[in-house]
């Protein structure tokens, strides 16, 4: 268990980063309601969690536990959690850093200090924008009338730093340093064509029947694929003065040839480099077949995917470490492998300069997504990394090309969905009985939601049964 705590404590400390979005990031705070803790009922933590949502613009939700152990759990090792509301004993026995120590809940007593009631904890990679949003609503409540009414219902006298020196955090936002895995680089490869005129898009694309062109600016296109096509994920592609490169994941031979028929209504330039996202093991019609010269450019891990489908790749596979930086068509170009997520090795491509990322299926908008092989809890630590970017155009690897709030909504999503099968799990109930007696509707008119759902629920099961539990 310790192993793992640390484990995920590190991808969230590399991972997490500030970012700004119209979509709302829900928090969850839990508790263990007692008559000696700082809330007897879950019903008073939620006067505390609506004054939160009042002053941070962030709805708070609230989330009541049956013991301190399970709570600790839920915000140190799955992270699902983003405050939680401990005993300062109990608090004070667990090892530094597995969580963050936000504030004390001070009660009134017999000193002019108070006593302390309760520790409230941040997970860790919970973004600094939160942070201090947080602390700064928690820390002004005593400053101003509503919250000092709030501070009277729930029995608080005022809320402090830890430490118990109040202070007054400094209204401009933190920002983080770094909005990029510090990962090893293998190396760069610069093609350095030149912008060149090309046509606009064909809403005809050719005849095909796979994809929906959408241009970006004037280099860069969004392949969207059509419903009930043969395209199974959404795809990209760049225009240089000398060739042409894509992204996308899936590739069966008819969507390839599709594509590569749609890339021809809008340039004549050929197609010399295909990045590909990811790939599903027990796939061997996929991703086996690429035109003679081109370059395939893929993380390590996937390329250990495509060995267990294929004896040996029928085309030239470029494999990269950490990040790889490109340049087409004065376009740069950043592939980063994030490691697992959606499958065992993720790519994603961002493009700093244009403000654009393609996330290929780590993010579905309106849809709940294909969960079969992924890897649940590193999938989120994903996800808050791509909302670090700060991309204003996202292309997900299903839906309409999107802004910011994708990431953030399927975030919001995915967490939702794991926290109601860990619910499940610890009620002891097993696989079947968890299937049968669970329902999201809120997401009930996603995409996918009554063809997908038994698998998801599967694949999240066994992933937080053998990966996460059993550590």
């Amino acid at each position: 268990m310790r192993t793992l705590i640390f484990r995920h404590l590190a991808l969230a400390l590399l991972l997490s980063a500030v970012f700004t979005t119209t979509a709302q990031a829900k928090l969850t705070l839990g508790l263990v309601p007692t008559d000696e803790g700082v809330f007897a009922t879950k019903a008073e933590a939620w006067k505390l969690a609506r004054y939160l949502t009042q002053q941070i613009g962030d709805p708070v939700l609230v989330k009541s536990f049956n013991n301190e152990e399970v709570l600790y759990d839920w915000i140190a090792t799955y992270q699902l959690l983003d405050l939680a509301i401990f005993s300062p004993a109990f608090y004070a026995q667990k090892p530094d850093g597995a969580s963050r120590y936000l504030a004390d809940l001070v009660k009134p007593g017999t000193t002019p200090y108070g006593q302390r009631g309760g520790t409230l904890a941040a997970r860790q990679g919970l973004q600094a924008t939160q942070i201090h949003d947080l602390s700064r609503a928690l820390f002004h409540m005593s400053d101003e009338n509503h919250g000092r009414s709030v501070l009277q219902a729930i029995g608080l006298a005022r809320v402090d730093p830890p430490g118990g020196v109040s202070i007054r955090p400094n209204q401009k936002h933190l920002r983080a340093k770094s909005d990029r895995l510090p990962a090893e680089r293998s190396g760069a490869v610069s093609l350095n064509p030149q912008p060149a005129q090309e046509r606009a898009a064909s809403d005809k694309g050719g005849g095909q029947m796979s994809w929906t062109l959408e241009p970006i600016d004037q280099h860069i296109y969004a392949a969207l694929a059509r419903p009930q096509g043969p395209a199974r994920s959404n795809a990209f592609f760049i225009i240089g003065q000398n060739e042409v490169l894509v992204g996308g994941a899936h590739m069966t031979s008819q969507a390839l040839e599709d594509l590569i028929t749609a890339i021809a209504e809008v340039t004549e330039q050929p197609l010399r480099t295909f990045v590909l996202a990811h790939h599903h093991p027990a796939s061997p019609e996929t991703d086996a077949e690429f035109p003679p010269g081109i370059e395939v450019v893929m993380s390590r891990q996937t390329q250990q995917a495509l060995a267990e489908d294929l004896q040996s790749l029928p085309y030239r596979a470029v494999t990269y470490k950490g990040q790889l930086h490109l340049q087409v068509g004065g376009v740069d170009i950043v592939l980063t492998e994030v490691g697992k997520g959606h499958t065992s090795g993720d790519t994603l491509v961002h493009l700093p300069k244009a403000g654009m990322v393609f996330t290929s299926d780590l993010v579905h908008v309106h849809g709940v997504g294909d969960l079969k092989d992924g890897y649940m809890l590193d999938w989120v630590v994903a996800l808050e990394y791509l909302e670090g970017l700060e991309a204003k155009t996202v292309i997900p690897g299903y839906g309409q090309v999107s802004g910011p709030e994708a990431v953030t909504l399927y975030k919001n999503y995915l967490r939702y969905f794991l926290m109601v099968v860990l619910d499940h799990i610890e009620a002891e109930e097993n696989l079947e009985e968890t299937i049968s007696g669970f329902s999201l509707p809120e997401y009930r008119n996603y995409a996918g939601y009554d063809r997908l759902l038994r698998p998801n629920i599967r694949r999240a099961y066994t992933d937080l049964k053998e990966n996460v539990l059993q550590n």
